[in-house]
């Protein structure tokens, strides 16, 4: 017993809490948060501190520029912000496009560094808050009302500490979300258009602004199956084995081949990605049914029949009917069934939320089921 006793004095030094639980358990997990917390801040510091070299050295060059062409308004803003970046690691908006530019690509820096410092400590974090839990468990059970009180007053910077965290992995998830707004769409030599996403959950890649249109699927496999006849409407009867050949197809086409794209359907994840838009509400748009309208074709507005792609607004990354209008075909296996998202014309609006799901048999054709493009490619396209 007084060897324990030792352990949990020598415990009362360690800097997160001056406060440490009495057992043992707890004890390690906390030794393993302090450890995950300096390797955390030194790979933070050391990639905003990279960030920082990077951007001075842009800005040295612009100032370089514009002494070179005797521009001394423009030099004396961009010294002063060299001054601002060295002295208080701050770059402020609206100076100059140049300079604001380069703030933005430091900001974006600074902002992934604290995302990643917090997705370094998380897991150390609640493996110690769940020991200080059984810990606390322990000490009601035993109406140790001393050891409750130590035990809350260590979990409780802890919590503050999950909270600021989190803000910082909010505000990563928002400008990437921004950044991934900003980069324009591109065509395929078809006419197609897709959206590069950078962060996906299982890295890059770009998906199809629309869904896949009657006309698109003619083009490629010389037939329109679909039973509601439109050119610019989503192709629908078309069952999972289909959308796989059309991939197969259009990859191969000598265009295509040469560009050096490769087709295919999209992952539930990327589905889902595309989708939020990084957002974490219902729907891409908010929580509001009543604001589905303006986005979606689904059973309150529809008129029984699917209509031409793009026609509601899209969602925040460029994303047309990715809520209603046709369900679409995913590459995901659900057993023997394959998953489809989306919801569509025929259904309600609980069925075209963001994470709603169902399955079906690959061999299905249906009319109220299309599907949306992915692409994976060596150029980044």
């Amino acid at each position: 017993m007084k060897a324990i006793i030792l352990v949990f004095v020598a415990a009362l030094t360690l800097t997160v809490s001056a406060c440490a639980p009495q057992t043992l358990s707890a004890v390690q997990a906390r030794a393993i948060y302090e450890k995950s917390i300096t390797l955390a801040d030194t790979s933070r510091a050391e990639a905003v501190q990279a960030a920082k070299d990077d951007a001075l050295t842009e800005l040295a060059s612009a100032l370089d520029t514009s002494l070179k062409n005797k521009n001394r308004k423009e030099a004396n803003v961009i010294a002063t912000a060299i001054k601002s970046l060295t002295e208080n690691s701050v770059l402020e908006a609206g100076l100059l496009p140049a300079i604001d530019t380069i703030r933005k690509g430091y900001k974006g820096r600074v902002v992934s560094a604290n995302k990643q410092h917090t997705e370094q400590i998380s897991p150390a974090r609640t493996k110690y808050l769940a020991a200080l839990e059984t810990a606390m468990d322990a000490a009601f059970v035993a109406k140790d009302l001393e050891e409750v009180n130590r035990i809350d007053a260590a979990m409780e910077p802890l919590r503050a500490e999950a909270d600021r965290l989190e803000a910082d992995r909010v505000a990563a998830d928002r400008l990437e979300a921004d950044r991934v707004a900003a980069v324009p769409p591109f065509k395929n030599t078809i006419g197609m258009s897709f959206k590069r996403l950078s962060g996906g959950p299982g890295g890059a890649f770009s998906i199809g602004v629309h869904e896949v249109t009657q006309s698109e699927y003619e083009s490629v496999m010389g037939v329109n199956p679909s039973y509601f006849k439109g050119a610019n409407n989503p192709v629908e009867m078309v069952s999972w084995d289909d959308a796989v050949a059309f991939c197969v197809k259009l990859s191969s086409l000598p265009a295509e081949v040469a560009a050096g794209r490769v087709y295919r359907l999209p992952t539930e994840a990327e589905w889902e990605y595309a989708c939020r838009a990084g957002t974490t509400t219902e729907y891409s748009f908010g929580d509001d049914t009543q604001d589905l309208g303006k986005y979606a074709w689904y059973d309150d507005n529809s008129g029984d029949t699917t209509h031409a792609v793009g026609e509601k607004l899209p969602n925040g990354w460029g994303l047309y009917d990715m809520h209603g209008n046709v369900w679409e075909w995913c590459s995901d296996a659900d057993g023997s069934l394959r998953v489809v998202r989306g919801g569509g014309w025929s259904y309600g609006a609980a069925g075209c939320r963001t994470a709603f799901r169902i399955s079906s048999v690959p061999t299905n054709r249906f009319n109220f089921m299309g599907f949306r493009l992915a692409l994976s490619s060596p150029s980044g396209q």
